[in-house]
């Protein structure tokens, strides 16, 4: 209810700034999977906040797109069309074009949503590199707190209200929150 906010020490109306924050959604709400474009296509979209008139790519451009597709195990799939693709590569599509910039603060609304098991470990394992050796802070809204542990350094949980901020392991041992959920997470 009271103090300020600000995106790399700039307030959010004077912020321009873009291209350091990456961001999946939930669900690509306005992503027609049968428009015609290719997995390489989508993943420029992410760069085009660092363009300046007219918007071309370039050749560093296009290894930087090669390195991110690389990232999320889809080098392969570059001049796919989008709408082959299955729900959990399209997901991984869309992780890639949020990190094709090469984002200081990347947000994740539910990233492990469509993804299979496999596919979970290695994305997990992927934002704990970018997070540990490249200094990217990472903000992930879930509703699967059990398996977060093993990811979040801090646990922010709210529902309508400030419920918990801290470690999981505080988390997994408050009494605060074994009277709100009624028992702990394993």
């Amino acid at each position: 209810y009271k103090g300020s906010i600000t995106l790399f020490d700039t307030s959010p109306d004077r912020f321009k700034d873009w291209h350091k924050v990456g961001y999946l959604p939930q669900r690509a709400q306005f992503f027609n999977p049968l428009f015609p474009a290719t997995v390489q296509e989508v993943v420029e979209l992410g760069l085009l906040s660092r363009k300046r008139y007219p918007k071309r790519f370039t050749a560093h451009d296009r290894k930087v797109i090669q390195e991110a597709l690389e990232q999320i195990g889809m080098a392969g799939l570059r001049r796919r069309s989008v709408h082959k693709l299955s729900g959990g590569e399209q997901q991984r599509l869309f992780v890639a074009r949020a990190l094709v910039g090469n984002p200081q603060l990347l947000i994740l609304d539910e990233p492990g949503t469509a993804l299979d098991p496999q596919n979970r470990k290695h994305f997990f394992a992927l934002l704990e590199k970018l997070n540990q050796e490249q200094g990217v802070t990472i903000i992930l809204i879930t509703h699967d707190i059990s398996q977060m542990g093993t990811f979040a350094n801090q646990l922010l949980y709210l529902d309508r209200a400030l419920i918990f901020f801290g470690s999981f392991v505080d988390f997994s041992h408050s009494k605060q929150m074994k009277r709100y959920l009624g028992h702990l997470p394993h």
